[in-house]
Parts: structure tokens; C-alpha cells; sequence
């Protein structure tokens, strides 16, 4: 390839990784309600109708575009990283994947799952990413706690950046280098595609497989296609993304293991079963080797 249409990999992927193309509303999108302007009263309407009472304008409620809930693991307050996830004993079954790798958990929410793997399984080190920048905050806060409560010394090597994993530009892809053991996308998949289409979870997988050193893990816990439905109207982008969909979640085992990414196989662990966590996180979860 001419050298000149390369793209200059070490100054975009420093950009890229500043920033991440990180749409403006990746935050919890809130609709600002205006100021009630205050009412022009002469003296005779005063006199007629007594004093005025103080309007109330109603707030309209977030709008959880990416699946960020802040309560999204089914905890009563996201500043607080819960003891327990439903999910946690199938990894620790699988510690010997994790102890001692370098982890990247996409999509890690308050990253409350991301400290107990951190915790129980000893990666060496973890970067959990979010494409919500108040996720993240409540992440290092949860981070920061953590430490101070248990053996810090699993947890020193822990991270938590502001990042959207789908690139803008998927030239960026060519620049990937390995340089992680075992990354996590655990109940992801969905706001990837309700946001980003086919493409944007074909690129983000492709992705995956690039950072991955030979030998590698992807840890995926897709939801199934019919959870898609209940948050297609969310917004018109997302109604359209929706309706656009060919790519369905039943199909993803296959094109992972297909020529178009590489993985050369796949493990299916057991659906996760007891405790107090949310159902909705008793999926079958696959893990694929590069």
C-alpha cells in the first residue's frame, strides 16, 4: 500500500483514545425544561382572582439513549458498588482466563461488576469503559471506596475511562494492535446496535478481536432480540436503527467465528442461577478464543 494513504495511526488512535468519538449527549441525555416566565397581572385581575399561585412545570425524565442506567445492575443508589453479582461465581469458575490478564470491560456501567472481577479473579490489570461520563465518575468513585475497604492491592491496577467503543471512523480499525488477554461485553450488544446499527456492532466486534493478543478471550453476554423491542422508541434515530436491523443477536456466533473476524472457537458457560440479582442478567454467556 502507498505509504501516503496510510492513515497516521500514532497521532489518531492518541486522539481516539482522549476522546473516542463520544457522542455530545453520551451522558444521560436530560431534556432542560425552560424557565416559566412570570405572568403579566394588572391590579384588577389581582383584585378578582387573589394571589397567585406559583406554577408547577413538570420535569421530563432522562433518557437513557446508550442503556446507561445509573440503576441499571437493580442497586438503590449507583454511588454504591454492590458485594455480589449473579453473574460473578460463572467467572470465577473461569478465573484461570482472567488471573494475571489484562482485562477490558466494555460497557462497564458504575463498574460494579468490573471491581468484583477485579477483586475475586486478580487480572493484572482492568480499564472499564462507559460511554456515559457520569457512569464513569460514579465507576472511580465506587473505584476509590473499594480500595479503602479491602486489599487495595487488587484493585491498584484498575481504571475507568470515558469512551465509546464504536469508532467514527472505521479507517481507525487498522491501527488496532493487540493488548489485552480478555475483554467483557456483558449486556452491551443491544444499545451498540439500537445506536450504532449493524455496522456499529460488526465494527465494535472486529474491534474486540484486534485488541485481543493470540490466545485471547471475548466474554460476550448478548441480550436477546426480543429485549430490543421494548427500547426501539426511545428515540427517532433509535426507531430507524431499529427497524434497519438484519443482524440479529442469533447470528453473532456465527460471523465472530466467520472470516470476517477470526475467533476459532467459542465456549458457552452456564446460564447464571440464584442470588438476589436482577433476571435479567441470567443469559447464556459465550466465550471465544482468538
Amino acid at each position: 500500500m502507498d505509504q501516503t494513504n496510510q492513515p497516521d495511526c500514532g497521532e489518531q488512535l492518541d486522539e481516539a483514545g482522549s476522546r473516542e468519538n463520544v457522542p455530545q449527549n453520551g451522558t444521560s441525555e436530560t431534556v432542560k425544561c425552560p424557565e416559566p416566565q412570570k405572568p403579566e397581572v394588572t391590579r384588577d385581575l389581582k383584585r378578582l382572582a387573589g394571589p397567585l399561585t406559583g406554577q408547577t412545570v413538570k420535569r421530563k425524565k432522562k433518557l437513557f439513549l446508550y442503556g446507561n442506567y445509573d440503576r441499571y445492575y437493580g442497586y438503590r443508589n449507583n454511588r454504591e458498588a454492590p458485594k455480589e453479582d449473579v453473574r460473578l461465581p460463572v467467572f470465577m469458575e473461569q478465573r484461570a482466563f482472567i488471573e494475571g490478564k489484562r482485562m477490558l470491560d466494555i460497557g462497564c456501567n458504575n463498574g460494579s461488576l468490573t471491581l468484583l472481577i477485579a477483586e475475586h479473579c486478580r487480572p493484572a490489570s482492568v480499564v472499564g469503559i462507559d460511554i456515559d461520563r457520569n457512569l464513569i465518575g460514579a465507576a472511580r468513585n465506587n473505584l476509590a471506596v473499594r480500595q479503602k475497604a479491602c486489599d487495595s492491592e487488587a484493585l491498584q491496577n484498575v481504571q475507568f475511562r470515558h469512551i465509546n467503543y464504536v469508532y467514527a471512523d472505521e479507517e481507525l480499525l487498522e491501527c488496532e494492535k493487540p493488548q489485552y488477554d480478555v475483554i467483557f461485553c456483558l449486556s452491551v450488544t443491544k444499545w451498540i446496535q439500537l445506536n450504532f446499527g449493524d455496522a456499529g456492532v460488526k465494527l465494535a466486534f472486529r474491534r474486540a478481536y484486534r485488541q485481543l493478543h493470540p490466545g485471547g478471550r471475548f466474554v460476550l453476554e448478548p441480550q436477546p432480540w426480543d429485549s430490543y423491542k421494548h427500547r426501539k422508541k426511545l428515540s427517532p434515530e433509535i426507531l430507524a436503527n431499529f427497524r434497519a436491523i438484519q443482524f440479529r443477536p442469533d447470528a453473532f456466533r456465527e460471523y465472530l467465528l466467520g472470516d470476517e473476524v477470526g475467533f476459532r472457537e467459542v465456549m458457552e458457560l452456564k446460564i447464571p442461577s440464584g442470588g438476589a440479582g436482577s433476571k435479567g442478567f441470567r443469559r447464556p454467556i459465550y466465550v471465544f478464543q482468538k
